[in-house]
Order: structure tokens, then C-alpha cells, then sequence
């Protein structure tokens, strides 16, 4: 199936390009000789050859109102009146007589002849010297004695003279217009039998094209049902191939010789109806955003209801109504063909201009069979060429959209390939992100484990502390003098705990998100003072010194603004200033505070800027191979820190890290050490709420 719908679009061109060249272009029954058909003689001695065709348009001999046989006219002595063949002055008659005298070469005599008549509404009968040949249906002066009847017909002769007389008698009670439709054409038999059969083959080619292409979107539709178009293109082509096979008459009669002339008709008409119906869906299908759903189903409405009336009514009625049909549909066609068609062009809508050059060439048609038929002008009908050829643009516009989505697969066939032959690599991918992230929650399981036993540690030594010294007490094991030293070693070893489970409390809110930040914009620098004051008013009592060493807090010569909550960046800070103290080496020793602005450039050419604060102190420092575990839960050095719970400097990280900054430290081992976070600066007010 899908080599199928890849090799379509070729196909259909082929089927385009044969059955176009066969319907528009066929093959003329007529020759470029030129008739002298005057007052009812048609003077065929022009020639020095046998004649193959000639057309006998031009004044016939004409009796109104009567039906004469050879016989009966010969009878007749009054001067004949004459009337152009075709010609519309004959439909003021429902029945008369033409008669036509035909001058020829001796050397026609005795050789075959034919007669090729087309259509002669809706009844005729012909005779050629006095002998009936044949005719159609049943001539009738009223409608009683009348069977309509429409059949292409070939009439074979031989004649006798150089001279021959064509009597043609006809009637029309039921068709919309009466007398000759079209010319008669004479020539040689075989010469017009062959034009005949390569018409027929022409046409047989024609229709035997759309019912394929028809036939094949159908099946493509059993395939792929979602794909409405598929299915109207289908039921279009098969629908106009019906058509034209209804109308050629000749093949009606060959194939289905019991069917009425009023049946064959009504189906004319009916086909048409429905092709209309079945365009306007197309064209929805195409175009859905463009066509609007209560002018489409008006236009369904009145497309069904002209259709109903012509199968519910006789030819005589409903033919006089069809040029008001006509236009109505017509009008229709203006919104739900060429109004839509041109709004989904000005939208870029793939196929709009296709279709409305194929509808320009139907109004065109339409236009031109409406005249015709009101018989305004003299050309030949061209409706049935021009859907003709719409179909067969539908076609290819439905198959090109076939073959893109064809193409589409065969890009996600490869895609999938693709990715089935990479597959095996990315399982092996994602089991070693797997790996990863179990050894992920192993180590994370390890902290966890690490941290609960260092709460049980860090809770347990106090505790037992505690209970021993209060069984002492108990046991009256203390002296007096020594009960005030027991009971505050007690209360120092209770007031850790407390600080203690207020920091694990306090780490976990922290690492949750769940302890809330009260952000405000705020100018640096009279933060830090600020910040400053209340430092130096905490160390007072405790023999350490708090001063400050550089203080740059300018931005772009502005003073530098952040965005950060001021009470938990003064914890950070204090917490910072309480490790200095607790590590420093001598007592009275001093603790600098600084404040440092730092700028980085970004690909864009932009500047970022930070403000660092630092914290030094002269304490003993840190080992290079403890450095990256300094801010981890429950790291302690054992010297001077024995009363310290190991979470200051965690809660710290995660303060500065809620605030987009960054935490670090700088030691060496003996050197002291000097604690630092940064905060994101602006030149200006930062965004956000205060």
C-alpha cells in the first residue's frame, strides 16, 4: 500500500494528461470544409473528391406545426419558409418538418453515406429520397402521442442521383427547449463510423480514468478512514465518470439500451447535483477554518432539495426550472467555492490557488452552457470538461498530500531506526545514572545514619553528665561547698542541649523551605553598619575586640543595594563571629570584619556584581584536608570546641544559599582562619518585593 500511494502522484499525472487530452480535445466528427447550406439546399459540389465529413448547418427548408412525410411534402405547392439549423427560432414549435435537398458529385452516387445526427429533442424520425432510415423515440403532435427519446445516431445510405432529399420530422412535448440542438453532419460512412468509434473511445477513455481514480481513493480511504478528503475526491471522480458516461447517449445505449429517456436524463441532472454536493464537502474537508458551517449546510440544503424536485417531477416541469437552479447554485458556488478558496489562498493554504483556477474554469463553463442552452450563443457545452478537469486536480492534490505524508513516515521510520540502534546505549545510560543516584541515596542514607548518631552522641555525653552528677547529689556524695559547682555544670550541660535541638530544629525548617524570609531591598552599607553595631554590642563582656578593616560597599561609584532579609543575614554573620571567638588563641585577641565588592563579566558582555563579607579571626586555623567538610552537619574541631554543636556554620551555608549567595573559607593550620559569604549586589534597587 504504500508503494502505492508513493508511486500515485506519477500515475495520476499519466491518467491526467490522457483522459484530459481525450475529453477536452477529442476528435471533431466534422471536417474544416465548409458547407453551403441556402434555402434549403445544401450545394456539396464544391469538391473534386468524395466528401469524408461536411456539417449542414444553414437554412433547411421549415414546416411549423406539421408533420410531413416525403410524400406529403412533395404536395406541397406554397413557398417554404427556412430556419437556420441550429437555431433557436425553432423553439416557439413543439413539432414540425425540416427538409434539406443535397447537390452532389456523380461520383457520390452509390457510395456509402451516413448521416451523423446528435441530439434532436426529444423525438425524431428521418427519411433520405423518400426512404425512412430511422430515428428516436416516437413523433407525436402532442404529448399523448409522443415518446421522448435521446440517442446519438449514425444513418447509413447510398444515393441514388446527384441529387438527395433529407426529411426530418420532429416533436418535443417534455424537454425544455425544442426543434435541432445541434448540426447535422454528412460524409463518407467508414470516415464517420471511425470518427464515431474514436469519440466513443475518447470517452470511454475519459470516464474509464476518473472511475480509477476514483476506485483507487477509495481504497486509499479503507485504508486510512480518518482522511475524509480521500473519500469525497473518490466519491467526486466516481460520481463525474457516471455523469459522463450518462450523457454520451450513444454509450447509454449500448450499455444500457432499457433505459427511458426520462430516466436518463433525471440522472443527468441528479449526477450533477451530486458532484456539486460533494465538491462543496471537499472544499470544507480543505479548507475548514475558511468555510462556514451555516452557509455550507444551506447550500447542502438547497442542493438536495433541487435534486428531490427533479426525481419527484416530470422533465417537462422541472427543465423549465433549471436555469433559475442553475443560478442559485451558481450564487451558492460564489461563497462555498471561490470566496473560500480565495480567503484560504490569502492564508497560504496549500492547493488554494489550484482550486481557484479550477473553479474559475467551472464558472467560466457554467456561464457559457447557461447561454448556450438559452441558446443566447452557439458553442459547445464545456461544464462536464471543466469539473472534468477539477477532479483530476483534486486528485493530484489529495495524492500530493498522500506522498508528503508518505515522506513523513519514511523520515519517522528512520528516526526510529535511529533510535532502536541507539537504544542499547541509552539503557546503558540511564542504568548508570540509576547506579548513580542509588549510590546518591546510599551516601545520602550514610549521612543520614552519621547525622542521627552524632545527635545521639552530641545528646547522650550532657545527658549522662546530668544524671551523673544528680545521683551524686543524690547519694549526698557532694560536698556543700561544691553543690553550686555541680548544679551550673548541670544547667551548662542543659542549656547545650536546648541550644542544640534549637539548631537541629532550626537546620531542618532551613533545608525543608519551610522557615520563612522576609525579603526587602535594602542600601549595603548602612546594613552593615547596622550589622556592626549590634556585633559589637554582643562581644562586650566576653575580652574579644570586634573591628572593622575594609569597608567597600560602592557599586558603579553607588552605593550597592541587596535584596536579603536582614535578620537572618545578622544570624549568619553572628554565627560566623561566634566561631571566631570560640577558636581564637588569646584571649583579648581582635576579630576584622570586612566587606568586599566583586564584579565577573558574562558572555553577553554584562557585569554581575557580588558583595563579600569576611570574617577573620586568630585562631589556630584548619588543615588543607579539612577544609572541604568545614560547613558539613556536626563538624567540629576538638580544640576549644567541646561545648559547640557542629550545625552553626551548616545553618549559615543555607541562609546565604536562600539568598543566591555562596559561603567559603580560607585557613591554614596555624594561620588562623578567615570565614566569607556573598550576596548578589545592584547599582541600584534590586527588583522584587520588599
Amino acid at each position: 500500500m504504500n508503494v502505492i500511494i508513493r508511486i500515485s502522484p506519477f500515475l495520476l499525472c499519466l491518467l491526467f494528461l490522457l483522459a484530459a487530452c481525450c475529453s477536452v480535445l477529442g476528435v471533431p466528427m466534422t471536417s474544416a470544409q465548409p458547407s453551403y447550406v441556402r434555402y434549403g439546399t445544401a450545394d456539396l459540389t464544391f469538391a473534386d473528391a468524395p466528401i469524408q465529413s461536411v456539417s449542414l448547418e444553414g437554412e433547411w427548408e421549415w414546416y411549423a406545426n406539421e408533420l410531413l412525410n416525403p410524400d406529403q411534402l412533395a404536395l406541397q405547392t406554397g413557398k417554404p419558409s427556412y430556419i437556420h439549423v441550429p437555431e433557436e427560432k425553432a423553439s416557439r414549435f413543439k413539432y414540425g418538418t425540416y427538409s434539406l435537398k443535397l447537390a452532389l458529385l456523380p461520383v457520390e452516387i452509390g457510395r456509402q453515406k451516413a448521416l451523423y445526427i446528435d441530439d434532436i429533442a426529444s423525438a425524431y424520425k428521418v427519411w433520405i429520397d423518400g426512404k425512412l432510415l430511422g430515428g428516436i423515440g416516437a413523433v407525436g403532435a402532442s404529448k399523448e402521442g409522443e415518446t421522448p427519446q435521446s440517442r446519438t445516431k449514425l444513418l447509413f445510405f447510398e444515393p441514388s442521383s446527384t441529387q438527395a432529399i433529407v426529411v426530418v420530422q420532429f416533436s418535443n412535448f417534455t424537454f425544455r427547449s425544442e426543434g435541432s440542438f445541434r448540426a447535422v453532419t454528412f460524409g463518407d460512412a467508414d470516415y464517420l463510423e471511425n470518427r464515431l468509434i474514436m469519440n466513443k473511445l475518447s470517452a470511454t477513455l475519459t470516464i474509464g480514468g476518473l472511475l480509477v481514480i476514483g476506485l483507487y481513493h477509495l481504497i486509499i480511504f479503507g485504508t486510512r478512514r480518518r482522511d475524509l478528503s480521500t473519500l469525497f475526491v473518490g466519491l467526486f471522480a466516481v460520481d463525474i465518470g457516471l455523469r459522463g458516461w450518462i450523457k454520451d447517449t450513444y454509450l447509454v445505449d449500448l450499455v444500457a439500451p432499457f433505459l427511458s429517456w426520462e430516466s436518463i436524463v433525471k440522472l443527468d441532472y441528479m449526477t450533477g447535483y451530486a458532484a456539486y454536493l460533494i465538491l462543496v464537502l471537499i472544499i470544507k474537508q480543505m479548507f475548514p477554518r475558511e468555510m462556514n458551517r451555516m452557509a455550507a449546510n444551506l447550500s447542502h440544503a438547497f442542493t438536495v432539495l433541487f435534486a428531490l424536485y427533479i426525481a419527484a417531477t416530470p422533465a417537462e416541469v422541472y427543465t423549465k426550472t433549471l436555469t433559475y437552479q442553475f443560478a442559485t447554485m451558481f450564487l451558492f458556488s460564489l461563497y462555498t467555492i471561490g470566496y473560500v478558496c480565495i480567503l484560504a489562498a490569502r492564508r497560504r493554504r496549500d492547493g488554494a490557488w489550484v482550486n481557484i483556477v479550477g473553479y474559475i474554469g467551472i464558472a467560466i463553463a457554467c456561464i457559457n452552457d447557461v447561454l448556450l442552452y438559452q441558446r443566447v450563443i452557439q458553442t459547445t457545452e464545456m461544464l462536464y470538461e471543466a469539473i472534468f478537469l477539477f477532479v483530476l486536480l483534486q486528485a493530484v492534490l489529495v495524492s500530493y498530500r498522500h506522498s508528503r505524508l508518505f515522506d513523513r513516515n519514511v523520515a519517522l521510520s528512520n528516526d526510529l531506526r535511529l533510535l532502536n540502534s541507539t537504544l542499547e546505549h541509552k539503557v546503558a545510560d540511564r542504568t548508570a545514572d540509576l547506579n548513580r543516584n542509588n549510590a546518591e541515596l546510599a551516601r545520602m542514607h550514610r549521612s543520614r545514619t552519621e547525622m542521627l548518631a552524632n545527635i545521639s552522641h552530641d545528646m547522650g555525653s550532657p545527658l549522662t553528665g546530668i544524671q551523673m552528677n544528680m545521683q551524686l547529689m543524690k547519694q549526698g556524695l557532694v560536698k556543700a561547698d561544691q553543690q553550686p559547682e555541680f548544679v551550673q555544670s548541670m544547667l551548662d550541660k542543659a542549656a547545650y542541649i536546648k541550644r542544640l535541638n534549637d539548631d537541629l530544629f532550626e537546620l531542618s525548617l532551613l533545608e525543608s523551605g519551610q522557615l520563612g524570609f522576609r525579603f526587602r531591598r535594602m542600601e549595603w552599607r548602612g546594613c552593615m553598619d547596622e550589622l556592626v553595631r549590634k556585633l559589637k554590642a554582643n562581644l562586650v563582656g566576653l575580652g574579644t575586640d570586634l573591628q572593622v578593616g575594609v569597608m567597600d560597599t560602592k557599586v558603579e561609584d553607588e552605593e550597592a543595594w541587596v535584596r536579603a532579609d536582614p535578620t537572618r543575614i545578622m544570624q549568619a554573620l553572628n554565627n560566623y563571629v561566634e566561631n571566631a571567638v570560640k577558636f581564637s588563641r588569646v584571649p583579648g585577641s581582635a576579630v576584622i570584619v570586612n566587606c568586599r565588592i566583586a564584579s565577573s563579566e558574562n558572555t553577553h558582555g554584562t557585569h554581575s556584581y557580588d558583595v563579600i563579607v569576611e570574617v577573620q579571626d586568630c585562631g589556630p586555623g584548619i588543615a588543607e584536608e579539612d577544609l572541604p567538610y568545614v560547613f558539613d552537619r556536626f563538624y567540629r574541631k576538638a580544640e576549644g570546641n567541646a561545648n559547640g554543636s557542629g550545625l552553626g556554620l551548616t545553618i549559615v551555608r543555607e541562609i546565604v544559599e536562600r539568598h543566591g549567595g555562596r559561603v567559603g573559607v580560607v585557613s591554614r593550620a596555624g594561620e588562623g582562619s578567615l570565614f566569607f559569604f556573598s550576596l548578589p549586589a545592584y547599582p541600584a534597587a534590586p527588583p522584587g518585593h520588599e
